[in-house]
């Protein structure tokens, strides 16, 4: 399996963080209750070779999640801008379009 990581740039990733952030199946933020916070141990973003880009969590109970949602892809960047990548709380959200479809983004807890 071969995949690019994009996040955090120049990554020196441990063999047991390429593992656990690009093979183990972590649980969808899609099925994460709304309102559940995550306090961020890492963050682990990279493309596939189909192109898919992922975003992988590793919270302080080292649960993984991951999120293919370029949604909250973008609002966790705006959170980790001004706050940084580790240490953080954030609170999944998930909003209903107008046309009805379900999407999960973040908030700082």
């Amino acid at each position: 399996m071969s995949v690019k990581i994009t996040y955090p740039q120049n990554a020196e990733l441990t063999r047991e963080q390429l593992y656990r952030h690009t093979v183990a199946r972590g649980d969808s933020l899609k099925t994460v209750e709304d309102g559940t916070e995550i306090i961020i141990k890492e963050i682990v973003g990279y493309e596939t070779e189909e192109g898919a880009k992922i975003l992988s969590i590793l919270d302080t109970a080292n649960h993984h999640y991951v999120s293919n949602s370029s949604i909250f892809r973008d609002e966790l960047a705006k959170i980790v801008e001004i706050f940084g990548d580790t240490g953080i709380t954030i609170r999944i959200r998930h909003y209903i379009t107008k046309t009805g479809r379900m999407y999960v983004t973040c908030e700082l807890a």
